[in-house]
């Protein structure tokens, strides 16, 4: 199964130059796994000097049993969506990768962050 969010992330930059990313990409892992489960990227992305940028990032999760043999992640989501009887409906971990390309000058930079998301399920119960 497929699902796609929308990802806010705040930047607040104090500094009095602001910044313009060619690229800003992202790689989605369900937490304590190595294989990527989706992500996202956007191009041309400004940031504010002297203040606060909000950017609606476009994410996607793909699940697949092939990176799942034993479905740890599959009853894991099951679990914290309320699926499996009894259960709490909990918000969902999604760990991500986000590289950033930058030009300074003439040379091009990409650092990355590992950072944590939380979503809520994205599968409707009645």
């Amino acid at each position: 199964f497929d699902f796609n969010f929308g990802l806010q992330i705040q930047v607040d930059n104090p500094n009095i130059v602001g910044a313009n990313f060619e690229m800003i990409k992202a790689i989605a892992f369900y937490p304590g796994h190595s294989d990527p489960i989706g992500g996202g990227n956007l191009t041309d992305v400004t940031i504010a000097a002297k203040g606060n940028t909000t950017i609606d990032f476009p994410f996607s999760v793909n699940y697949n049993k092939d990176i799942d043999p034993g479905f740890a992640i599959l009853f894991d989501i099951a679990q914290k969506c309320g699926l499996t009887g009894g259960g709490v409906k909990q918000k969902l971990e999604i760990d991500y990768k986000l590289t950033l390309t930058i030009k300074i000058l003439l040379i091009t930079i990409n650092p990355s962050f590992d950072r944590k998301a939380m979503i809520d399920c994205p599968i409707k119960v009645n």
